[in-house]
C-alpha cells in the first residue's frame, strides 16, 4: 500500500499526534478488524529548520505514531507526507513482520519552523495479512481540505 497526505490539518485550535492503524485480513481475507491491541513498534526521528532533532520511538504500542511532534491547527499549518507499507500479505512464522514507513514534513506554527521528518513501525503477525489502515488525529478531528490518496494491492 502507498498512501498520500496532503494538507493535514486540525478542526479546530486543538494541535495533534497523527495516529496509524492496521486492518488485519487473515490468510484468507475475510474477518477483516481493527488492530488495537499493543502490537506496533515504531521510531521518528524529524529535523527542524532551527536545527533541532526530535526523536519518537516505541515498544508495544496500540497505535504507531507518523508525527514527532503535535501538528498544529489553523490557517497555512499542516502536514504532508508520503506512507509506505511493505511485505503486507506474508504470514509465514519466520518471516511474520509488516513493515510500514513514511517521510514528509509539516509547520510548527507557534515556533515558526518547518520539521522534515521520517521513521517506521512494524506489526507482527504470523496468521493476519495487512488490509487496510485507519489514520486519526490523538484529539479532535480532522479539518476541511485535507486529501489522503491510497493505492493498494488487488
Amino acid at each position: 500500500y502507498k498512501v498520500i497526505i496532503d494538507g493535514l490539518t486540525g478542526q479546530t485550535g486543538t494541535n495533534f499526534y497523527l495516529y496509524g492503524q492496521v486492518y488485519d485480513g487473515g490468510t484468507d481475507g475475510t474477518g477483516t478488524a481493527l488492530v488495537t491491541a499493543s502490537e506496533y513498534d515504531y521510531t521518528n526521528r524529524s529535523q527542524s529548520s532551527h536545527g533541532v532533532a526530535i526523536d519518537a520511538v516505541a515498544n508495544t504500542q496500540a497505535f504507531f505514531k507518523i508525527a514527532t511532534k503535535e501538528i498544529d491547527s489553523g490557517a497555512g499549518k499542516g502536514l504532508s507526507c508520503e506512507f509506505t507499507a511493505a511485505n503486507v500479505n506474508q504470514v509465514a512464522a519466520e518471516n511474520c513482520y509488516k513493515y510500514m514507513y513514511w517521510s514528509g514534513s509539516f509547520n510548527d506554527a507557534p515556533d515558526l519552523y518547518l520539521l522534515a521528518y521520517f521513521g517506521g513501525a512494524q506489526w507482527t503477525s504470523s496468521t493476519n495479512t495487512i488490509r487496510g489502515f485507519k489514520f486519526y488525529p490523538s484529539t479532535d478531528s480532522f479539518g476541511a481540505g485535507a486529501k489522503m490518496t491510497l493505492y493498494g494491492i488487488t
